[in-house]
C-alpha cells in the first residue's frame, strides 16, 4: 500500500494498524520500497532513511559494477 497509496491511504492503514505499528514494520519487516516511497516515508513519519530495513537490505545487497 506504501508504493500505490496516497496520503490518504496512509492515514487509512494508521487508522487501522495504529502509527506504531506501521513504523515498526517499516523499521523490521518491509524488505523493499522504491527510491520514491522510501523518501515520501521518511518525510511522512519523520524517519531517517537509515532506520528502515528496505534500505539497510538495499546497502547489503549493491550490485558490482563492471
Amino acid at each position: 500500500m506504501l508504493d500505490k497509496g496516497n496520503t490518504m491511504d496512509w492515514e487509512e492503514m494508521i487508522r487501522f494498524y495504529g502509527r506504531e505499528n506501521v513504523i515498526r514494520a517499516l523499521k523490521e519487516d518491509i524488505t523493499y520500497l522504491s527510491d520514491m516511497t522510501m523518501e515520501a516515508v521518511c518525510k511522512y513519519f519523520q524517519l531517517s532513511k537509515e532506520k528502515l530495513r528496505c534500505y539497510t537490505k538495499k546497502q547489503l545487497h549493491q550490485g558490482h559494477w563492471i
